[in-house]
């Protein structure tokens, strides 16, 4: 499986997150191959704290008989009819694979669901909070989840940003609410996106959607 710049070599039981939208492809493959692939909406996440998943550079591997248990209770989910159990069931499972790996840094863990919960944070306020050294803190957050702090923090705004104005606030509330000024929400913009976001909304926001799926298409 290649993701990203990392090439991964993939044996029974093994398990592999992926970070919404992250590129990845499957480069060959067995003909015995079973994937079982399960995906958790935003709101699941976020109640089971699988937003600290890492970017996936190495897989977690699963005891034989561990797998086989695994694997039954993904198979039974069909016979469940209420979204309750089975939200609860995916929720747990994903818990439990996150256990069985060692996720980088306490650091870095800690960093991440501390932009979560405030996208407005600074590193040098986070590393006093976390008390290391704002060095420290940059390396663990970059060395362990694949991208920069500075980096997660924007994108982070810009998610939001644009769930705001989908919600129907003004770019310049929004822009207001999540950057401080709709001057540095536009220059994020454009770093990130390539575009203004009022061109966004205009219209670019499906070019990109479009542009990143034939990208997507092309690599698979």
């Amino acid at each position: 499986m290649g993701v990203g710049r990392h090439q991964l070599l993939l044996q029974k039981g093994d398990v592999l997150f992926l970070k919404p939208a992250q590129d990845h492809v499957m480069l060959e493959c067995s003909d015995d191959l079973e994937l079982i692939v399960l995906a958790a909406v935003p709101e699941l996440a976020a109640r089971f704290s699988l937003d600290m998943i890492r970017a996936a550079t190495r897989a977690v591997h699963i005891p034989h008989a561990e797998c086989n248990r695994v694997q039954d209770v993904l198979f039974n989910l069909s016979g469940v009819s209420s979204a309750l159990p089975q939200e609860e069931t995916v929720g747990s499972l994903f818990e439990w694979a996150l256990s069985q790996s060692q996720q980088g840094s306490s650091v870095s863990r800690r960093a991440l669901s501390a932009i979560y919960r405030n996208e407005q944070q600074s590193a040098v306020d986070l590393a006093r909070e976390l008390k290391v050294p704002v060095s420290e803190l940059s390396r663990h957050f970059s060395n362990d989840l694949g991208f920069r702090f500075v980096d997660a923090r924007a994108r982070l705004r810009l998610i939001r940003f644009i769930e705001s104005v989908d919600r129907g606030q003004t770019l310049t509330r929004a822009a207001s609410d999540h950057f401080g000024s709709y001057a540095q929400c536009h220059r994020v913009f454009r770093k990130h996106l390539g575009c203004s976001p009022k061109e966004f909304f205009l219209g670019a926001r499906s070019e990109i959607a479009q542009a990143t799926a034939r990208n997507f298409g092309s690599r698979e």
